[in-house]
């Protein structure tokens, strides 16, 4: 991410965030300065409401995009998103900033 654009990095085969030893693609990224780059599981984008709309990829990048986004800022808000619902899912966030 970097300034007000976000993309998603397409990788062969990975392993889910925080599960261990497993086959992985490597990929070389370059962050430039003032860039982040973010690592989710799947807990984030999947967390539901009460009306079982997930959280999403596009509410993900609306909020990194924010210059005062963090992985607290963004736990903060998947649970309020899901007002009172709660996480089903390990909601695990790592953010690099370049």
């Amino acid at each position: 991410m970097s300034g007000k654009s976000a993309r998603f990095l397409d990788v062969e085969r990975g392993i889910p965030l925080g599960l261990g030893r497993g086959d992985f693609s490597e990929v070389e990224v370059e962050l430039p300065v003032g860039s982040r780059f973010a690592f989710y599981s799947d807990g984030i984008t999947e967390a539901e409401n009460q009306t079982n709309e997930e959280y999403g990829l596009a509410r993900l990048q609306e909020h990194l995009i924010r210059e005062d986004a963090s992985a607290e800022s963004l736990l903060d808000d998947v649970r309020r998103f899901a007002d009172g619902a709660g996480l089903r899912d390990d909601a695990s966030v790592i953010l690099v900033q370049g």
